[in-house]
């Protein structure tokens, strides 16, 4: 695998060299080296960095007025994501694993997810620690007979298995996707499984303590659904390792951190999550919703901070219905564009979520796919900057990704939500199936989703993910053009794809000289329509020992 110092994976001109020569292809041209799948982001960090300290209230105000403003009067120039290797993707780092995207993952490994410690169902009776810190719902912090700490968290009163079955859920889509997430739980117990710890403590936002009793316990749980039987079922989360230091902000990077060179704003494992939450309807997304860890190094030696999303309860519609707010997903909590627009409509304005309704189904929330709109699908806050920045690459990015989940796939992560009615099941596998195939065809209609790029010999192959995926039905056409180094056009083929979306050019014309490049201009032709072109820039390595067939060194998307 190839690996690169974060300092030198930083600099663009060390993957990337403009070349004087300006032609139809563009000046863009690679370096002629292997592509980067690893960013080696793990150097020591030696003395843990501090701690972020979350304000709910100045981070809202912030979002809808002051950096809102601020932002929009700095005129600033959009920029690309810029922590992307040569081909145009995100290299493996403490941010972002590529699973589902790079390999075949077999369902049970989906269905699994990060779960792979075991559930503390099996080791009870758990130790109250203290009750939950922050946030608005109930909960404690247990340890279970094994000596593991966990969150325990409940369903909101007269929803049952709403935000337990969507956080296990999106948690396990996300860390297939490639996402660092904390291994969640759907459990059941009784009350008698919950003891006192010695010194359990009630923790307030301002740190106060006060002792925990068990008259506080039962006076949290009167406030939750409870079976007949005297069941409850919760969800709970396994403490990451390592130190906490809050979550991370929406901008810029981490002080402390050597290793965080890339602000948050421009990386696409992170304006990239706009394409995978509007697929889950993942409304919550803000700070205290991702946590960093100062983690201890497998070598035992060295330090690194590792970067979680985390809490999931609000996805899959449960905001929209626990707030019985049809508009989330749609509109802002408050959003002045849409009360500009009914304001000038005189209240005539017909808004695309005024038909949303709920199934009815226990254990399912607001989520639905006939008004969804995967370019504007918006959060619950416009709070989360990154999502001012993303593009059509960052989303074809996150699409390409996601299409890739199979349906017995989902289906397994939607089983381990331990819904009581089967109907819940299948209409949540349903719906996620139809959410996920309409964001992959709206993003491969913005980006032309030609992957899977090879060199077979002198011929380059692709495969249109559109088709094989089945978003188009037809056999399409393409234009191949291809030019030296200095950007002359030296050919030019048309062709036809498979049925399954497999394209393969004619032997492309070698230089004269081997240690020349050529580009290969691929340009996808829906009927009356053209894509947007995709470089592909392909050499013969440089190494005496890597023979004379060529490679791809580089991939830009136009």
């Amino acid at each position: 695998m190839q690996r690169m110092q974060l300092g030198t994976f930083l600099v663009v001109a060390s993957l990337l060299v403009a070349c004087g020569a300006t032609s139809s292809i563009g000046s863009l041209r690679f370096k002629n080296e292997a592509p980067v799948l690893r960013v080696n982001d793990r150097i020591d960090v030696a003395t843990k960095p501090p701690a972020n300290r979350f304000s709910k209230m100045l981070y809202h105000f912030d979002g809808f007025f002051h950096k809102r403003l601020t932002h929009a009067s700095e005129l600033r120039r959009h920029v690309r994501s810029q922590n992307l290797n040569s081909l145009g993707e995100v290299p493996d780092s403490n941010w972002f694993t590529n699973r589902i995207g790079v390999r075949e993952m077999s369902t049970e490994e989906v269905g699994t997810g990060p779960n792979l410690e075991g559930s503390p169902e099996l080791y009870k009776p758990w130790s109250v620690k203290s009750s939950k810190v922050g946030g608005v719902s109930i909960g404690f912090i247990i340890k279970d007979s094994r000596g593991v700490t966990y969150l325990l968290k409940f369903d909101q009163k007269g929803a049952p298995e709403v935000e337990t079955a969507a956080d296990v859920i999106v948690a396990k889509l996300l860390w297939a996707s490639g996402y660092t997430i904390p291994e969640d739980y759907i459990v059941e117990f009784n009350r008698s499984d919950l003891v006192l710890a010695e010194g359990a403590k009630v923790k307030t936002l301002t740190g106060k303590e006060s002792p925990l009793t068990d008259a506080m316990v039962d006076s949290q749980l009167a406030k939750i659904d409870i079976q007949a039987d005297g069941s409850i079922r919760g969800l709970v989360s396994r403490f990451a390792p390592g130190v906490p230091l809050g979550g991370h902000q929406r901008t810029g990077t981490r002080p402390g951190d050597i290793n965080d060179r890339v602000p948050y704003e421009n990386r696409r494992d992170i304006r990239g999550q706009y394409a995978f939450f509007s697929w889950l309807d993942h409304t919550d997304i803000k700070e205290d919703n991702t946590l960093d860890m100062w983690t201890e190094h497998p070598n035992g030696k060295d330090h690194y901070v590792a970067h979680y999303l985390i809490d999931f309860g609000k996805a899959l519609g449960a905001q929209s219905f626990l707030g019985n707010l049809k508009a989330v997903g749609h509109g802002y909590v408050y959003d002045f564009a849409d009360m500009g627009r009914s304001l000038a409509s005189l209240g005539l304005w017909q808004r695309p979520w005024e038909g949303r309704v709920s199934p009815k189904i226990r254990g399912v929330g607001l989520y639905e796919s006939a008004t969804y709109d995967p370019a504007e699908w918006k959060p619950y806050t416009p709070s989360y900057f990154p999502f001012r920045e993303t593009d059509r690459f960052d989303n074809y990015w996150g699409a390409k990704v996601l299409i890739r989940f199979t349906q017995a796939q989902i289906a397994a992560v939607v089983a381990s939500a331990r819904y009581s009615d089967p109907k819940a099941s299948e209409y949540m596998t349903r719906t996620l199936i139809e959410r996920q195939r309409m964001t992959a065809k709206h993003w491969f209609a913005e980006v032309a989703p030609l992957e899977m790029l090879v060199m077979k010999g002198d011929s380059l192959c692709f495969t249109d993910l559109a088709i094989a995926h089945r978003l188009v039905t037809a056999a399409q056409r393409y234009r191949v053009r291809t030019f030296n180094k200095s950007g002359s056009k030296t050919g030019e083929q048309r062709l036809v794809s498979t049925a399954k979306g497999e394209v393969c050019t004619s032997p492309l014309l070698r230089p004269s000289n081997e240690k020349s490049y050529t580009i290969v201009e691929l340009t996808a032709l829906r009927g009356k329509l053209k894509s947007r072109p995709i470089n592909v820039h392909i050499a013969v390595p440089q190494s005496k020992n890597a023979g004379s067939d060529r490679r791809i060194i580089g991939i830009h998307r136009r």
